[in-house]
Order: structure tokens, then C-alpha cells, then sequence
């Protein structure tokens, strides 16, 4: 996805053919007494094979972000395709057999995806905003962070790389190194409110990811899906959402946004798809103009652009984009764990887990998000198409 941060203007995007309009293009949600039920007979075990071995419970009293530990979690699979609809996407790839067929989803901006540790920089933008405070400012680092229900841990169990000796770590460098036990202790600080506010005023809708979803946030244009931040969190909700999973979803388009608003100096500006619009039958022709506002002070906004170099740097998450130094990129990463479908075919490593990287340049702010993958399994909690097959999170 490449977004022009001034004007708002989608320039490019990689994506895939869209549903037909009408179209279901969210699951039904697995009715409530189901869903406990299934809560009630399974919990957190140790991943092992291709499953889940709970008898071994007690090994995860501390969640380590290895996946050592995780639990089913359970969710509506819609039917698998027919040979015709196979047949009718591969019709988008030329009918080349060498070509796998793309995807119906609009991976750009009709599909939400846990936002992983990009979405640090709203609660990073969040803590700019109080008065005094600056991207370089310590904060504390510890090794481990007690959510309640689980001891979370960096992604390498240890302490973040730039963590001083009395436990602190400049913003900054939390941003560059992606430390996630910084940004849960942030957080704590700010309150989810705090963070939830500057979600909205990012353009991100305040409500629940399931049920009945609006369009994407587009200048005079209904469609895509729109980014979604929940009402309240408790601690151990709160914990999950700053790292950009639970409840917390958005596209790379609405991402996209987020990083030009901080490329336009705090002002961020609804991205268009249409530049203008003309009456069928004839008739004036009408500019489309984005809604603006601003979201951070341009001083804000500076500081926290500038503390987005760091990533792109040795020892950065984003330290393979050294070489692009003259063009001095402003980037953050992050990873959404997902495990889900069949299990991979031996020697295979299919896509499992999403990775995002934004990167942005001056002129004009530019996001591209990637995808790194490794693999993943499941199995199914009902053999029947339609049916609600498990999906493991790591927790």
C-alpha cells in the first residue's frame, strides 16, 4: 500500500479481487453458549506437534512469546470452494497453471489483521500528546510484565537491547527494538482510554470487532472495512491490545494513514480511492475532497517521525533496510501470530503468521506492508463444512 501523506491519495496497492457486492464477507460469529462450552472443556497446554497437549498445563503458569504455551480457541470456518469459483479466479491470474489463483480478499482494505507491534505507534502518540514529554524520554523496561492471568515476556526473554541499568529504555529505543514489556508498562500509565482516544482520533471506529462492521475509512467511497479499537479493556485485555492483537484490527490501508499523518506534520488526511466525481449523464464535474484533521501537534509529530528512524538502523526490527540510510526511512514492524486451516503437508511451510512493516518516506509519506510468514497448525473441533474448526493463539 503506497499513500500519498499530503493529499491523501491512494497511489498503489497490492491486493486481489474483491466479493461480488452482496456478498457475506465476514463469518458468522460462533454463538456464545457454543463457545463456552468449548472454553469450558479446553485450556492453555503446551504446543507439541500438531496440537495442543493441556495435560501439561502447569508448565504455563509464565507465557513466553515462543508459542510455548497456548490454548484452542474456536471459530466459525465457511464452506471450502467449489470447483467453479477455483476455476473463476484463476481466470485473474491469465489461467497461467504456474500461477497460484489470488485471493478474494481485498487484502488492502476489505480484510482486518491484528496489528501486531505497529500499532505501538498509536500508543506512542498517545504519550506525546501529555505535556512535557518527548520521544527520548526513559521509560520502564522490565523483564517480564504480570497482566494478571499471565507473566508476558519480551520476544526473546530478556531485556530489550539499549535497557539501562536501572531499567529503563529511551522511547525511542523502544520503538526500534519493538520491547513489548515498555509498551505494556507505558500503557498501564496511560490508561486504555488514553490510548483509545488517540485510536479514534487516528480514524479507528470504537466498538466491538464482531457483529455488523461500517466501510473503510474512504472519502465519498463505501467500501472496504473499517479499523476497529474496543470500548474498555482490563489489564489483561489492555496487555493484549497494545501489542496490537485482541480486539484490535485494522487494514493496511487505515495503517497506511496512521503513518502519513505523522509523514504531514500531525494532520492525517482520509485516504482517497476517487479524485472525482462526474454525473453519469453529464453534468459538472465535483472534486472529492479527504476530511483533515489534526491528530498531533506538528512538534509531536516530528518527534515521534523521528524517533521512527531508529528501526531502519543496526539493530532495529528493521535493520535489513539499513541500505535504504539515504533515503531515510521511517518504519515500524510487527507481527500478529495466526494459526488456523489444515495442517501444512509434510515439508511444506505454508503462510501462516502475518508480519507488517511500514515504512514511510518524507515525500511523500509512504506505507508498504509485507507479509514474513512461519508456519502453524491446528486441528478441528467439527469435521463438517461450515462447522467451527479451532484456531490456537498464543496468549
Amino acid at each position: 500500500m503506497v499513500l500519498d501523506a499530503k493529499s491523501g491519495h491512494v497511489l498503489a496497492a497490492s491486493s486481489a479481487p474483491v466479493p461480488l457486492p452482496g456478498a457475506t464477507t465476514h463469518a458468522p460469529q460462533v454463538p456464545d453458549e457454543v463457545r463456552a462450552d468449548f472454553n469450558d472443556e479446553h485450556g492453555y497446554g503446551v504446543v507439541a506437534g500438531p496440537g495442543i497437549d493441556e495435560s501439561r498445563a502447569d508448565e504455563c503458569d509464565e507465557l513466553r512469546w515462543d508459542a510455548h504455551c497456548a490454548r484452542w480457541r474456536l471459530q466459525y470456518e465457511p464452506p471450502r470452494e467449489t470447483p467453479e469459483s477455483l476455476a473463476d479466479r484463476a481466470t485473474y491470474s491469465g489461467g497461467d497453471p504456474r500461477l497460484a489463483p489470488p485471493s478474494t480478499d481485498n487484502r488492502a482494505l476489505g480484510r482486518n489483521y491484528g496489528l501486531g507491534s505497529t500499532f505501538k505507534v498509536v500508543v506512542a502518540a498517545a504519550y506525546l500528546r501529555l505535556p512535557g514529554t518527548t520521544i527520548d524520554d526513559p521509560v520502564p523496561a522490565p523483564l517480564s510484565y504480570d497482566s494478571g492471568p499471565r507473566t508476558l515476556f519480551n520476544h526473546n526473554d530478556s531485556y530489550c537491547r539499549g535497557t539501562a541499568a536501572d531499567g529503563t529504555i529511551a522511547l525511542s529505543q523502544a520503538l526500534a527494538v519493538s520491547c513489548n514489556t515498555a509498551f505494556l508498562e507505558l500503557a498501564d500509565d496511560l490508561g486504555w482510554d488514553a490510548i483509545r482516544d488517540t485510536a479514534a482520533d487516528f480514524g479507528f471506529v470504537v466498538g466491538p470487532v464482531g457483529g455488523e462492521r461500517g466501510t473503510a475509512w474512504l472519502a465519498e467511497t463505501a467500501t472496504g472495512i473499517d479499523s476497529r479499537v474496543p470500548r474498555e479493556a482490563d489489564r489483561a485485555q489492555q496487555a493484549n491490545n497494545v501489542l496490537g492483537g485482541g480486539a484490535v484490527e485494522g487494514t493496511p490501508l487505515h495503517m497506511a494513514a496512521v503513518m502519513g499523518a505523522l509523514a504531514n506534520g500531525g494532520e492525517l488526511v482520509q485516504p482517497t480511492l476517487v479524485s472525482a466525481l462526474t454525473p453519469p449523464f453529464g453534468g459538472p464535474r465535483r472534486e472529492v475532497e479527504p476530511q483533515r484533521r489534526r491528530v498531533l501537534t506538528t512538534d509531536q509529530a516530528n518527534d515521534l517521525w523521528g524517533g521512527l528512524a531508529g528501526t531502519a538502523r543496526p539493530g532495529g526490527t528493521a535493520a535489513d533496510l539499513a541500505h535504504w540510510a539515504d533515503r531515510n526511512p521511517r518504519v515500524k514492524t510487527g507481527t500478529h501470530d495466526l494459526y488456523g486451516g489444515d495442517p501444512p503437508p509434510a515439508g511444506s511451510s505454508p503462510p501462516r503468521s502475518p508480519g507488517w512493516s511500514g515504512r514511510s518516506t518524507p515525500r511523500p509519506g509512504r506505507w508498504r506492508s509485507r507479509s514474513r510468514w512461519r508456519p502453524g497448525t491446528s486441528a478441528r473441533a467439527r469435521p463438517a463444512r461450515g462447522g467451527w474448526p479451532t484456531r490456537w493463539w498464543p496468549r
